[in-house]
């Protein structure tokens, strides 16, 4: 494999962040270190300086985001880790006249906290924030919430070996945990969370002559990182599917039946409705789902949501960036749409299926196809149209696989009329990470355009 080829396979994993694609083989550990102490004084910092910004404006807070991304990736080679140190401090000022203005610190050191808001304040109203020299970044010990990172990893990727034979010329296992504090500080409270967000899994990379194929396996979990690692049934789908892929026929180019995996709809419902309904897009003339508020787009059966209280959800919370209390928000309402949405999407569930299984809705199809390993999304939220991008379509006919598979592919819809289409889903779900999104989502018959992936 060559190293450019390596370096794009571990990019599409979201995983370059932290530099590790091109790094010679190592074995690195974080060392032992006690719980960095900036968090507690940017807290009491941001504390002084909401107070001295309450009076002169209606409303006024800070939220604090700092933590560190764990990467561990494991391959032939040897094992590799990295720590990505993220600190982000934003402060809100909302005037009289509803005006909002915003301020950011990139640094938990209270004198760029201070400085952020400097102009905001008078000289002679300036609080006396404590001095402090820029801390230096300190990586936390794994404890019992996070674990051993590499030690996983090496696992993950001795199992993965098991799986694909020599046609799988490289398997990259991967465990990436986002371990953050946050915090929101108003003048007359303040709320404090701890978030942890794992997801692992191993890439297969599939070869024969110039044909070539990647394929992962990948689960994600909110605080539990043993929750995200895959069983052995996943991995050796997974490479049993890289290998079938590369001997795959071009995409067709039709309108069809479609059953969308999880994947699949996880895009659709978390790439093209959740920035539809952002609140900055619809009353800013940008998106056009903005007109069809209330109106039914989809089965009455039919209902999305936002919801950031689901138990174990990978990008669940306690609380949103204003400080109130996390709740769900519907979406999609028995089919009529909902909106606009005023805070960031986190765990979008779809409900209302009622097939049992994946095989039952195959068997709805009468020549069509099952789109699967949706790998990314673009849409046009203008127009409100969506292309998924995804690695195979296998072609269906008479509720039957007929053993000709497609890839790659796309799959082109306008989404209200994806959503019109609309005529069964399954009950269960699967969760799929689309960016710092979770979607739960099942398996959903639909129509759409099938074609060739550009």
């Amino acid at each position: 494999m060559t190293e450019w080829t390596r370096r794009s396979v571990l990019a599409a994993l979201g995983l370059s962040p932290a530099a590790l694609a091109c790094r010679p083989a190592m074995r690195r550990r974080a060392a032992s270190a006690p719980k960095p102490e900036p968090f507690a004084a940017a807290l009491a910092a941001a504390r002084e300086l909401v107070a001295a910004l309450h009076p002169r404006f209606a409303d006024a807070y800070a939220h604090i985001d700092a933590g560190v991304r764990h990467v561990a990736i494991a391959e032939a080679d040897g094992a590799h880790y990295d720590a990505l140190a993220v600190a982000r401090v934003e402060f809100v000022a909302v005037t009289a006249a509803g005006a909002v203005h915003r301020r950011r610190a990139d640094a938990l050191d209270p004198r760029a906290l201070a400085a952020a808001v400097a102009d905001w304040l008078p000289a002679s109203a300036q609080p006396r924030v404590p001095a402090a020299a820029a801390p230096r970044v300190q990586v936390p010990a794994p404890g019992r919430a996070t674990g051993d990172w590499l030690d996983r990893a090496a696992d993950l990727h001795r199992r993965a070996r098991r799986h694909g034979g020599s046609r799988i010329v490289y398997r990259a296992a991967y465990v990436d945990v986002r371990d953050h504090e946050t915090a929101v500080v108003r003048a007359d409270r303040e709320r404090v969370d701890r978030r942890v967000r794992a997801r692992a899994g191993v890439a297969f990379f599939a070869a024969l002559g110039a044909a070539h194929h990647v394929e992962r396996a990948e689960r994600i979990a909110g605080g539990d990182v043993d929750a995200a690692i895959p069983d052995d049934a996943a991995l050796a789908a997974a490479a049993a599917t890289a290998l079938s892929l590369v001997t795959a026929r071009p995409a067709p180019d039709e309108h069809a039946q479609v059953v969308m995996d999880p994947s699949a709809w996880a895009h659709v419902a978390a790439g093209a409705i959740a920035p539809a309904l952002d609140a900055r897009a619809w009353r800013g003339g940008l998106s056009a789902a903005a007109a069809r508020a209330g109106a039914r787009l989809a089965p009455d059966w039919l209902s999305i949501e936002d919801d950031p209280t689901l138990a174990g959800g990978y990008a669940s919370y306690a609380f949103d960036e204003r400080g109130a209390d996390a709740e769900p928000t519907a979406w999609i309402e028995r089919g009529v749409l909902r909106g606009p949405m005023e805070r960031r999407p986190s765990n979008v569930v779809t409900r209302g299926g009622t097939l049992e299984d994946p095989d039952a809705a195959i068997a709805a199809i009468d020549d069509g196809y099952l789109v699967e390993s949706a790998e990314g999304a673009t849409v046009d939220l203008r127009s409100w149209r969506i292309a998924v991008r995804a690695a195979r379509a296998r072609h269906i006919r008479g509720g039957k696989f007929s053993g000709r598979l497609h890839g790659p592919v796309a799959l082109v819809a306008d989404v209200p009329s994806l959503l019109a289409s609309v005529a069964n889903a399954t009950s269960a779900s699967g969760a799929v990470a689309v960016r710092d999104v979770a979607a739960i989502a099942p398996h959903v018959v639909a129509r759409a355009r099938v074609a060739r992936s550009p």
